[in-house]
């Protein structure tokens, strides 16, 4: 298996090893690049990767736990399954879910992406307002109708 001779990762590769990339989509998985597929897989603790079905070898970027391939626009499948080996020697087979693109559309993604309205609109509100705190507090502590309570009280039913 050849590997891809690189002498530093670039920071997008970076931050998704880190786990701090926003968009691990636009760096993971299938695109279209000068009229060839690149097809970028991170895989730590995987010794070796390839396609499916007896489908090519991944290789390995070196010193990196990142796999990257250039296949022709037809060459893969819709959907590409990855066969990897890790370090025990136990071989593992799955979809690529970087393969499957980003299943949100675009509008609710910039909702989701920290918006207050929108977890307004999900959760109707982002703090209970006052008097939901009063009753929720009132109830809990046995309150004005204490019969609600779920203490215990050891003189009822005497």
């Amino acid at each position: 298996m050849k590997e891809k001779s690189r002498n530093k990762l670039d920071s997008e590769s970076i931050k998704i090893i880190e786990a701090k990339h926003h968009d691990p989509f636009s760096v993971l998985g299938r695109h279209p690049h000068d009229k060839l597929i690149n097809v970028k897989v991170y895989l730590p603790y995987a010794e070796s990767v390839r396609f499916g079905n007896d489908g090519p070898d991944i290789p390995r970027i070196t010193g990196s736990d990142f796999f990257e391939y250039t296949a022709q626009p037809n060459e893969l499948p819709e959907h590409y399954q990855l066969v990897w080996i890790d370090k025990d020697g136990s071989q593992h087979t799955h979809y690529d879910p970087y393969d499957f693109g980003v299943q949100l559309p675009e509008f609710d993604r910039h909702l989701f992406s920290g918006s207050r309205y929108f977890c307004e609109s999900l959760f109707w509100a982002s703090q209970p307002n006052q008097a939901a705190k009063k009753y929720a507090t009132t109830d809990a502590s046995g309150g004005p109708d204490s019969s609600a309570s779920p203490r215990f009280d050891p003189t009822r039913g005497r």
